[in-house]
């Protein structure tokens, strides 16, 4: 079973390299400026990517969400709701938070608790 600081530190060193990414891709695209926009990938952020996905299961949706869905989460209150079908609206701000809901199933603070 992954442990929360180990799951933190992973979530941490993917949102690391993807900004890494993004920036190799800014330059490879302007060495070739007829060229489309590509999209550079290290291949080992996708497999830890793909390792914490199996490890977490089912609930591992939520990890894409986080990182890709919810880029600005933890920053901007709005891009890290979920909406639950009661109603509820559970924030995550961090990782550790993310872990929490994927693995216990802890329910966060409502959106009014949070600000």
């Amino acid at each position: 079973m992954i442990t929360r600081p180990t799951f933190i530190a992973l979530i941490e060193a993917v949102q690391r390299q993807a900004v890494q990414d993004e920036v190799t891709g800014g330059h490879i695209n302007a060495l070739m400026p007829n060229s489309t926009d590509g999209v550079f990938i290290t291949p080992l952020r996708e497999e830890l990517l793909d390792l914490l996905e199996a490890e977490l299961g089912s609930q591992s949706d939520w990890i894409s969400w986080w990182l890709w869905d919810a880029p600005e989460a933890g920053k901007d209150l709005e891009s890290c709701v979920i909406h639950h079908e009661d109603g509820r609206r559970t924030v995550i701000r961090d990782a550790g938070d993310l872990y929490d809901f994927i693995r216990i199933g802890r329910t966060m603070p409502s959106m009014e608790e949070a600000a």
